[in-house]
C-alpha cells in the first residue's frame, strides 16, 4: 500500500467514523483532494504554456485550502474531543495538498531560473552585437554606412533593454543565503537566528556582498496571486 493510499485511507476512517458526524463538511472537501494532489504532480514544465497552466493548478489548490479552511470552521464546536478530531482530519487533508504545491512551485521556480539564464545569455549576445556595429560606424566610410549602424545599434539596445526588463508576473526574486563556514563568520553577524546576517545582505538584482562564511544568492520565489 503506498503511503497517498494509506493516508487517504486514514482520513476516510475518521471523517466516516459515526462519531465524527459533525466533521461532514470536512469531508465533502475529500473527494477533492486526490485530484488536486495528482494535478500538482503531473506537471512537466519546459514551456510558457506549461508554466500557466501549473499557475493555474496552484491556484486550485489554493482554492481548495481556502474550502478546507472554511469546512474546518463549521464542523468545529465547544467539544475538545471533537476539536482535535477535526484538527487531525484537517491537516491529514490538507498536508498532501502542501506538499504538492511546495513541489510544483520548486519546478515553476527552475524553469523560470532557467529561462533567465537563457535571458542573460541572449542579453550579452546582444551587447557583443552592439560592439561591432559600434566598430563599423567608427570605420564607416559614408554617411549612409554610419546611419545603418547607428539604426542598428538603436535597436540592439532597444532589444537589450526588454530583455533585461524583463520580469514574469508570477514570479518574483528573493535574496537568500546559508551560512557553509561557521569558522570565517564575523563575530558581529553571530546568533542563533538568520535576523543579524539578513539586514548586510543587500537587495534583489544589487550588487552582492561578500560575508565571508556566508553563500548569498537571488533565487526565484513563485507567487500566486
Amino acid at each position: 500500500m503506498s503511503k497517498e493510499i494509506a493516508v487517504k485511507d486514514a482520513v476516510l476512517e475518521v471523517l466516516e467514523d459515526p462519531k465524527n458526524a459533525k466533521l461532514s463538511p470536512l469531508k465533502a472537501v475529500y473527494a477533492g483532494v486526490g485530484l488536486i494532489v495528482t494535478k500538482l504532480a503531473s506537471f512537466s514544465i519546459k514551456k510558457p504554456e506549461d508554466y500557466d497552466a501549473a499557475m493555474i493548478a496552484l491556484k486550485s489548490a489554493k482554492d481548495v485550502i481556502g474550502e478546507a479552511d472554511k469546512a474546518y470552521e463549521k464542523a468545529v464546536g465547544t467539544e475538545e474531543a471533537l476539536v482535535k478530531r477535526a484538527k487531525d482530519a484537517y491537516k491529514m487533508l490538507t498536508a498532501p495538498i502542501n506538499v504538492g504545491v511546495s513541489d510544483l512551485k520548486q519546478r515553476m521556480g527552475k524553469y523560470q531560473a532557467d529561462q533567465e539564464t537563457k535571458r542573460r545569455a541572449e542579453a550579452d549576445r546582444l551587447r557583443l552585437q552592439a560592439i561591432e556595429e559600434q566598430r563599423k560606424l567608427e570605420e564607416a566610410n559614408t554617411t549612409k554606412e554610419a546611419q545603418k549602424s547607428v539604426t542598428k545599434i538603436e535597436k540592439i539596445e532597444a532589444k537589450v533593454e526588454a530583455v533585461e526588463a524583463y520580469k514574469p508576473k508570477t514570479a518574483d526574486k528573493v535574496r537568500k543565503f546559508e551560512v557553509v563556514d561557521t569558522e570565517k563568520v564575523e563575530r558581529k553577524y553571530c546568533t542563533p537566528e538568520d535576523k543579524k546576517i539578513r539586514p548586510f545582505i543587500g537587495e534583489v538584482n544589487g550588487p552582492i556582498p561578500d560575508i565571508p562564511g556566508v553563500r548569498i544568492w537571488d533565487e526565484i520565489k513563485i507567487v500566486t496571486r
